[in-house]
């Protein structure tokens, strides 16, 4: 018995002894664990700093970028912008040139008129597209948009000014747009005189017309009160009549004796 109590007790101890030892086995691995586990930790912490400097490091360069983009956007818009520019400028000299040898061949088929006192003698007036109105014509006025000219034989020509050349209405020192707007001008202005004549004529008919209705009226009221005067006359004629035959039948009658009634008077006698 004894010895079986000493075989318990030394298994005992040995169940003791390896859970200890277990126990401490399993300790020393948590701790292990643990400390793998904070160097796991610190290691993805550092990760994530180095991570987020690395992407704030990445924006700034992002954002650098995009400023020497934009920069260099400023830089090739300015660049279009001045060869724009320069192009418009440069056909500006080509239009001034083209304008000027055209001057210069307008003059040769245009020459200046020639001025005696107010008067303008024009060899030639031509259209825009260079063909000849008149010659040996004196430019007489401008009305609205259109110029009168004179020939020799004193017939007129008139000439719109977007149809007469250029030239000639520089010469004259004529405008063609101050020419359309007074042109507009007297448009509007007898535009405005017709629609006042047509409302005039308009209210002369009316009053026509109201006149003619008093008139007509006036005709019926005469005819009227000739009808009531004609009718009061013969109202007072009837009651002439009828009183004269009431006075006739109050008179007693007249003995009326024939001559051969006296002559048998006498006789008897």
């Amino acid at each position: 018995m004894k010895a079986l109590l000493v075989s318990l007790c030394s298994l005992l101890s040995l169940v003791a002894v390896g859970s200890i030892a277990l126990s401490v086995h399993y300790s020393h691995q948590v701790a292990q664990t643990r400390q793998l586990w904070r160097a796991q930790s610190i290691t993805d912490q550092s990760n994530l700093d180095n991570y987020a400097d690395i992407t704030k490091s990445n924006q700034r360069v992002i954002a650098s970028l995009q400023r020497k983009a934009a920069q260099l956007d400023g830089l090739i818009a300015a660049t279009n912008d001045l060869g724009a520019q320069l192009q418009a400028a440069n056909d500006r000299i080509q239009s001034l040139e083209a304008a000027d040898r055209q001057r210069d061949a307008d003059a040769s088929l245009i020459p200046p008129p020639t001025i005696k006192g107010d008067a303008f003698f024009f060899p030639q007036v031509l259209s825009v597209q260079n063909l000849v109105l008149a010659t040996n014509a004196t430019f007489a006025y401008i009305t609205g948009r259109r110029l009168v000219f004179h020939r020799e034989d004193q017939t007129a020509v008139v000439v719109d000014v977007d149809k007469i050349h250029p030239l000639i209405l520089q010469y004259l020192k004529i405008d063609a747009d101050d020419a359309k707007a007074k042109q507009a001008q007297m448009d509007a202005a007898y535009a405005a005189q017709q629609r006042a004549g047509a409302i005039a004529t308009v209210q002369d008919e009316a009053q026509r017309e109201r006149l003619a209705a008093i008139a007509v009226q006036q005709e019926q009221a005469d005819a009227a009160a000739q009808a009531a005067q004609a009718a009061q006359a013969q109202s007072a004629a009837d009651k002439e009549k009828a009183d004269a035959a009431m006075l006739n039948a109050s008179k007693p009658p007249t003995i009326v004796v024939s001559q051969q009634s006296q002559q048998q008077a006498v006789f008897v006698k």
